[in-house]
């Protein structure tokens, strides 16, 4: 499972700061943007679309540190049912994840960092969670809907 999306509903003002060991971070979760320079976090949503990868959809979450120190961080991502095909960081999964968590490779970075996701065709729709940790301390936890449509 990726996970595509393209967004669409209600709302959802997701921006916090986090503390931990290496400082506090910025971490938003919503729409993902590229430009040249950067990608960005578009629009924070509470619903999204599912719509196949070649159409652009794409989420996930944007961390911005306080302070220019190394972290570690990495998602576990719980689904509604089993994904038809699995591909990226779920590549690995164990079905038996599905529901108890699946968790992501440890990525590290001392800057700002993405974190994206998007769906691949056939993955279910309706209640997604993703924890993110930052130096094995939870930082943020999304809860989202994912619909049919394009």
């Amino acid at each position: 499972m990726k996970i595509i999306l393209f967004v669409c509903g209600l709302f959802l003002t997701s921006n916090i700061f986090a503390s931990n060991e290496s400082g506090s971070f910025e971490i938003k979760f919503g729409s993902l943007t590229d430009t040249k320079e950067k990608t960005f976090i578009n629009e924070e949503y509470s619903q999204i679309k599912s719509i196949p990868v070649s159409e652009g959809g794409k989420f996930g979450f944007s961390i911005s540190p306080s302070q220019k120190k190394t972290y570690k961080f990495y998602t576990v991502s719980y689904l509604p049912n089993s994904p038809k095909k699995l591909s990226g960081v779920m590549n690995q999964a164990n079905p038996a994840d599905y529901s108890s968590g699946i968790k992501s490779a440890v990525g590290t970075a001392s800057e700002d960092m993405i974190v994206r996701f998007t769906f691949d065709q056939g993955d279910p729709l309706g209640i997604y969670n993703i924890d993110l940790y930052i130096n094995d301390e939870k930082a943020k936890s999304v809860k989202f809907n994912v619909i049919s449509g394009k």
